[in-house]
């Protein structure tokens, strides 16, 4: 089930990067069933605009360990 689920996120990240806006609205379905129907506006509005830099939560930083990276994600992610 784990797979499935793991499938089903990443074509639904995929699906929001579309142009098309059949395809972004479906993308945006996928993660309303894990309650986070945000993603695409914090994704492509956040993540993109920022990645690489400082500001971004979802880029981890040089020499730091998986356990303080997925800390510091959780955390800044959902603030």
């Amino acid at each position: 089930m784990g797979f499935i689920a793991s499938m089903n996120v990443t074509a639904g990240h995929e699906l929001i990067h579309s142009k098309n806006w059949w395809n972004k609205h479906l993308g945006m379905l996928v993660y309303t069933k894990y309650f986070y129907s945000i993603f695409m506006d914090e994704h492509v509005e956040g993540h993109h605009r920022y990645m690489a830099t400082p500001e971004d939560p979802a880029t981890s930083r040089y020499n730091e360990s998986v356990w303080a990276f997925m800390f510091r994600e959780f955390r800044g992610s959902h603030e």
